[in-house]
């Protein structure tokens, strides 16, 4: 196994802040590398910094000394990516013999391309579906796994593909897994997103910035208590207690007494009283009276029963694939 990718000690910078800081990690040609942590930009931008696609602020990227290029040039011919949210996805309008003939123009194949994409799809454990299907016609596992197939026919030493296992159950992240090392099993290294990492063969774990005041669960030891209108914020002395600013008024006084509610004078006219018997019913009422209209909640997309798959089989069959 040759060297795919090295990171030592890298940082880089976001929008609105640090993204991640001194992370390393080693990644060999066919090997099943995942980046784990919390889903969002930072752990996206650290997998296309591994594929040379993403600035560094710190740290440095190496890959095999034999090879023809050096740095993120090297690393972004050695490595395709299959899917990097937002900016990488599949078009859902488009029909799945439109996807696989335009990533054969854009990565410049000509040759072999579609029988290599349907070999991967294949060894994957993954019918053929008619090339005339709209991509949004594949389930979420389908999908990804589609994408993954478009990225090895390329023809790299690697993959890169994230958040494998976004609003999937357990079953259809356990076939996702099985399809990626499937992949791993032809010489390809894959780099993964996803939330844990217990069954890659490399972890790279993404470490958030340290913030001082997550070790106060009420801000940073010195934040300063609230103090009434024109005294200066300071916090308060070890030990003593914290007296109000006001005396707090009796909690009786507050509440109205029922003697003291006034009464209409003698002769006035008393408000009419439904006859003895006579149902109540609740008034409608008027026109543009009515409260904010609800609305019926749909379900989370985490939340919601997956579609069975329409190209799926029961796993990754190796021999299916040499046969394809």
């Amino acid at each position: 196994m040759g060297l795919l990718v090295e990171a030592r000690g890298v940082s880089a910078l976001g929008a609105d802040g640090l993204l991640f800081t001194c992370v390393s990690g080693t990644v060999h040609t066919g090997q099943l590398a995942v980046i784990s942590g919390r889903p969002g930009l930072a752990r996206t931008a650290l997998l296309l910094a591994l594929c040379g696609r993403f600035v560094l602020t710190g740290g440095s990227l190496h890959t095999d000394r034999d090879y023809r290029l050096h740095g993120p040039r090297a690393l972004r011919q050695r490595i395709a990516v299959a899917r990097a949210k937002p900016s990488i996805m599949l078009d859902g309008a488009l029909r799945i013999g439109e996807a696989v003939t335009e990533r054969r123009v854009m990565c410049g194949r000509r040759r072999g391309f579609e029988q290599a994409c349907w070999h991967a799809w294949a060894r994957m454990g993954l019918e053929k579906p008619p090339v005339r299907a709209l991509v949004s016609d594949l389930d979420p596992v389908e999908r990804v796994l589609f994408a993954v197939a478009l990225a090895q026919a390329q023809g790299t030493d690697g993959i890169a593909v994230d958040d494998i296992d976004d609003s999937l159950g357990a079953e259809d992240r356990a076939f996702v897994r099985q399809a990626l090392s499937s992949i791993v099993e032809e010489g390809t290294a894959v780099l993964a997103t996803c939330a844990d990492d217990d069954w890659a063969e490399v972890r790279i774990p993404l470490e958030a910035p340290h913030d001082p005041g997550d070790d106060h669960p009420g801000g940073s030891p010195a934040s300063p208590q609230p103090a009434g209108d024109g005294d200066a914020a300071r916090p308060a002395p070890a030990g003593d207690a914290i007296e109000p600013a006001h005396d707090a008024a009796p909690a009786a006084a507050a509440q109205p007494s029922a003697a003291a509610a006034p009464q209409p004078p003698v002769g006035a006219a008393q408000p009419s009283q439904p006859p003895v018997g006579e149902e109540t019913r609740p008034r409608p009422a008027p026109a543009g009276e009515h409260g904010p209209v609800q609305r019926p909640t749909l379900d989370a997309p985490g939340e919601r029963a997956p579609r069975p798959g329409r190209f799926r089989r029961r796993g990754p069959s190796p021999a299916d694939g040499d046969s394809a």
